[in-house]
This record gives C-alpha cells, sequence and structure tokens, in this order.
C-alpha cells in the first residue's frame, strides 16, 4: 500500500509546519459557512444527475425493448443487438457512478456540517487528517500514472487497469494526444530531461513541500458537477444525440 503519511506528520510537526497547519485551520474555519453552501449545492446536483441516470436507463431499456420486438428503426435507432445491449450497459455504468457520488456528496455534506461546529484544536486535526488524505490519494495517482507511463513505453498490455484495461487505454489516448500537442515523441519521458529536472528542483527550492496540498484543501469552490447521463451518447444514429434525448417507443413509462 502506498503511504505519505509519514513526511507529512513530520513537516506538520516541525517548526514551519505548526504555524502552517494553525494558519489552514484558521481559513477553514472562517470559510466554513461557504464550504456548507457548496456542499449543499453538490448534493443537490448529484441528487439531479441520479434522477437523470435513471431516466437514461429506463429510455435505454425501452429502445432496446423495441428494437427487439422489431419496431421502425425511428423507435430504436439500434441497428444491431449489440449496439442495444451497449447502450443499455452504459446506462446503467452511469446509473452506479451517478450513485457512488452522491454517496461522496453525502459524506461531504455531513463532514462540512460537523466542521462548522468545530474548535481551533479540532480543526486543526480534521485539517491534518484531510491533508494526508489528498498527501496519499496523490501519492496513488504518481505510482499510477509512473507504471501506465512504463508500460507504454515498453508497448506493454495493463487489462487489470480497468475493464479489459479500458481506463489504462483511455489514459494512453491522452497521453499520446498530450506529447503530440507538446512536440515530443512517444517515448519521451520527463524524470530524464534534464531541463525538466532543473525546473522542478528550483520549484521545489522556493516552495513549501505541501504547497499545493494545502491549496487544493483551502479551496471553497463547489466539486464539479458530474453529468454522467450526458457521456451517454447515441452511438447507433452516430448523430453524437445524448440517449437522454432520444425519444420513447410509443407505450413507454
Amino acid at each position: 500500500r502506498v503511504t505519505a503519511q509519514e513526511p507529512l506528520h513530520q513537516f506538520l510537526a516541525s517548526r514551519h509546519g505548526i504555524p502552517r497547519l494553525g494558519q489552514a485551520a484558521i481559513r477553514r474555519i472562517n470559510n466554513a459557512d461557504a464550504m456548507l453552501h457548496n456542499a449543499k449545492k453538490a448534493h443537490a446536483s448529484a441528487r439531479k444527475a441520479v434522477q437523470q441516470a435513471d431516466v437514461t436507463l429506463n429510455a435505454m431499456v425501452n429502445r432496446e425493448r423495441a428494437f427487439k420486438a422489431g419496431q421502425a428503426f425511428e423507435m430504436h435507432r439500434f441497428s444491431s443487438a449489440g449496439e442495444a445491449s451497449k447502450a443499455v450497459e452504459l446506462a446503467k455504468q452511469g446509473v452506479e457512478e451517478a450513485n457512488r457520488h452522491l454517496e461522496a456528496t453525502a459524506a461531504n455534506l455531513v463532514r462540512s456540517k460537523s466542521i462548522r461546529q468545530l474548535r481551533q484544536k479540532d480543526m486543526e486535526l480534521d485539517t491534518a487528517e484531510r491533508l494526508t488524505e489528498i498527501v496519499e490519494r496523490k501519492a496513488v495517482e504518481k505510482l499510477l500514472h509512473a507504471k501506465r507511463k512504463a508500460a507504454m513505453m515498453k508497448h506493454q498490455r495493463r487489462p487489470w487497469d480497468g475493464e479489459h484495461g479500458a481506463h489504462y487505454e483511455v489514459w494512453k489516448l491522452e497521453r499520446k494526444r498530450f506529447l503530440l500537442d507538446a512536440g515530443k515523441d512517444e517515448d519521451y519521458d520527463s524524470d530524464k530531461d534534464p531541463d525538466v529536472r532543473h525546473e522542478r528542483q528550483l520549484a521545489a527550492a522556493v516552495a513549501d513541500p505541501y504547497d499545493s496540498d494545502f491549496d487544493e484543501l483551502e479551496t471553497v469552490d463547489a466539486p464539479p458537477e458530474q453529468h454522467v447521463q450526458e457521456e451517454l451518447v447515441d452511438c447507433a444514429s452516430g448523430s453524437g444525440q445524448r440517449v437522454s434525448d432520444a425519444p420513447l417507443p410509443s407505450g413507454a413509462d
């Protein structure tokens, strides 16, 4: 298991970390009302996303039934059973993802309400806990990025990385697009680039080791809304129309 707790806790107990933690706690107390407001907005948005995902799934199930019943193409817009089945599966995944996001926003709402009641010492403990979560998440993401980058450079597959390696394949496409936009070859490795290493060393020399983590912690903007249903594009029509916009078969609920 990747862990980054020890160096973080050492920093928070240092002469630089103690006042930094105290300042962050005070700012979070002052921002408690804004945090709660944003948590409520995010939770309400997540509830709507779940409702829309359920509507989308119902529409896709009805369209698949229309296809299986041999109704006119305009009633389902599927050209094969495989397309119909895939669309229903995507809609089910959308419902699952929307519900996961709803659970996360519900937990954040409960936490935001409790934060408003904290005194400074308790807030410092909560701040340290939140920082630990942020730092460990970034450590996992960094390790995953390194593993994926190594696999890509060696032309290896990662079938466990998402369903049949789907997450890795998406990452690989994004990585190739990034390198292409930057004018770099696919084998480019920034860790071996002396100019990049020098820039990182200079940045590290003038910054506190956890600047970005404190910045992330103190952000009070609402998290981005996850409109899962908007990602469900009607692959049968090829028009880019969203599944949720498609008409239901006659007699559908």
